[in-house]
């Protein structure tokens, strides 16, 4: 009996409590020690089928399925794509705003799809680099068009090559080209639109690039008005926010807390270079006329101005087009840059600074006040609504020492700006319990209205023009007699006068530029014209 039970030995510590025997067998469910005594705290289950009752061993289980979770944020190329669409959706709603706010025309629309679809070409290597990493790898047989593309970006280090075949490499819009593409539409267009106006409507919150603002617009030919809000990070979709990765959620975010400027400039200098290098395109001429006009007219200066600066620009020869061919570009090659450095340089011309004889005949029934000018820019600037504090409130720069010696109204222009940066995406219930104060929108900094600007123009330059006696005017023979007051220029800003430094300085306000920029490009400006003058006196 002993040999057909099939004795197992008992775990460390325990043992019969009769006869302190070590081993036991398993009868009926029950156990026993080898002495046929009962082990209490033991019973042994069969849930199996009847066929199976009895029956010990090794028991095989089916594995799980394993769950596939995925991931919260998009990686690699969908993470572009999705980037794509977002940056996308921001330029159909600035198109918007420029159409129905602006009144530009309708197809700006379309030129701008099409240019929008032309940059992203390219994008299907996104796609194509991400199999490859999952897959085999993908080569490609281009050596022939990386040559060519390698010896014309040598040329010029500025254009960007989308060719497809660059795979991971192939550069990515950023969110100041949406604001390119809407300028090299208008230019196309032959709209005249200023670069100085896309800065202003971007950094005081009225074009869709920094923040959200609720805008009124009548479409034509119709009396409804229908409520169109305007677009910026936040006012994405929310599963868009939830899926984007975190490095390009960065890039979104960035005109928030920083303003755009004159890297608009080189933006549209790098775009108009690399279309030119990716589909030999090449950007009419800006509308300078009307872009001279306009400029003299924001800025109450002299019409004589409008004048000297279009003869000035025969004499150069200059076209007012990107310059595709040079292999060195300075500001002062921009076409608008230009545009302000010859409006400066034909203001000095016609009414110094100094007050002096101008070395140019005409007329001469007027003198212009210079210090009337200022006096009244300066009343006009004050009488403009500021933007509000928080606006101009860089965060990325504050110390810690700045932020502990801030008072009550900054902390709270601080902690409001800090909490507009960050997603509302806590699902923790326990938060509904502690709401958080509702943060004040940020109001867009109004624009001067039209009649405001004709009424500003109409005074400032009724009190800078002093006419001259009869018995003080001269005849040209007079002023060929005379010396005129000598032109002065300024190598940098340090240079300037007080006249000049805010001559220069409205200027520069105008362009979105810095007043370095402007100086320096007015500087390289009139070399160029020494040299034309020498070149005209030798023929």
């Amino acid at each position: 009996m002993e040999e057909r039970r099939q004795l197992h030995r008992m775990p460390p510590g325990q043992s019969c409590s009769e006869c302190k025997s070590r081993k036991y067998y398993v009868e009926a469910g029950h156990r026993y020690c080898r002495n046929d005594h009962q082990l209490e705290g033991f019973i042994q289950y069969d849930l199996g089928d009847e066929q199976d009752a009895g029956r010990h061993g090794a028991v095989a289980r089916r594995e799980k399925e394993v769950r596939v979770i995925e991931k919260r944020h998009l990686t690699g190329a969908q993470g572009k794509l999705l980037y794509l669409e977002a940056l996308q959706l921001i330029l159909r709603n600035q198109l918007l705003w420029l159409i129905y706010d602006k009144g530009h025309r309708e197809e700006l629309e379309t030129v701008v799809r099409d240019l929008w679809d032309l940059r992203l070409r390219g994008s299907s290597s996104l796609v194509v680099s991400s199999e490859a990493e999952d897959g085999e790898l993908v080569t490609y047989g281009s050596q022939a068009t990386e040559d060519q593309g390698a010896a014309t970006l040598a040329q010029n280090t500025r254009a960007q090559s989308w060719d497809p075949d660059l795979g991971k490499k192939w550069p990515l819009p950023r969110m100041s080209d949406t604001l390119g593409l809407c300028y090299l539409g208008c230019v196309l267009l032959r709209i005249p639109t200023r670069i100085g106006q896309f800065i202003d409507w971007a950094n005081a919150g009225h074009i869709p690039y920094k923040r959200a603002v609720s805008w009124l617009s009548s479409w034509p030919d119709d009396d409804s008005t229908w409520l169109l809000i305007t677009w910026q990070y936040w006012d994405l979709p929310q599963e868009m926010r939830d899926r984007m990765p975190s490095s390009f959620t960065r890039v979104l975010k960035l005109p928030s807390n920083e303003k755009i400027g004159e890297d608009l400039y080189n933006t549209v200098m790098t775009a108009a270079l690399s279309w030119h290098l990716n589909y030999n395109m090449i950007l009419p001429p800006i509308e300078h006329t009307q872009m001279l006009v306009q400029t003299a007219r924001l800025l109450a200066l002299p019409f004589e101005s409008i004048i000297i600066a279009r003869k000035l620009a025969s004499i150069l020869g200059y076209t007012f087009q990107v310059p595709i061919d040079k292999s060195r570009i300075f500001p002062v090659d921009h076409p608008e840059i230009m545009l302000i450095s010859l409006l400066i340089v034909a203001t000095k011309l016609a009414y110094p600074l100094d007050r002096g004889k101008s070395a140019l005949q005409f007329g001469h029934t007027f003198r212009f006040n210079w210090e009337t000018w200022v006096a009244a820019k300066q009343q006009f600037a004050e009488q403009q609504p500021q933007p509000q504090p928080s606006d101009d409130l860089k965060i990325n720069e504050i110390t810690p020492e700045e932020l502990v010696a801030m008072e009550d109204d900054e902390l709270d222009q601080y902690f409001s700006r800090i909490s507009s940066l960050i997603d509302k995406t806590n699902d923790n219930p326990i938060t509904r319990f502690f709401p958080q104060e509702p943060i004040p929108p940020i109001v867009a900094t109004p624009e001067p209205a039209r009649d405001e600007l004709d009424k500003h123009l109409k005074t400032t330059l009724q009190k800078a023009y002093e006419p001259i006696s009869p018995e003080g005017r001269k005849t040209n023979d007079d002023y060929g007699n005379e010396a005129a007051t000598k032109y002065e220029a300024y190598r940098s800003s340090e240079d300037l006068t007080d006249t000049a430094r805010s001559l220069y300085g409205v200027f520069a306000h105008t362009a979105g530029t810095s007043l370095e920029t402007i100086v320096r490009s007015v500087h390289m400006l009139e070399l160029r014209l020494n040299v034309a003058q020498r070149n005209i006196d030798m023929t």
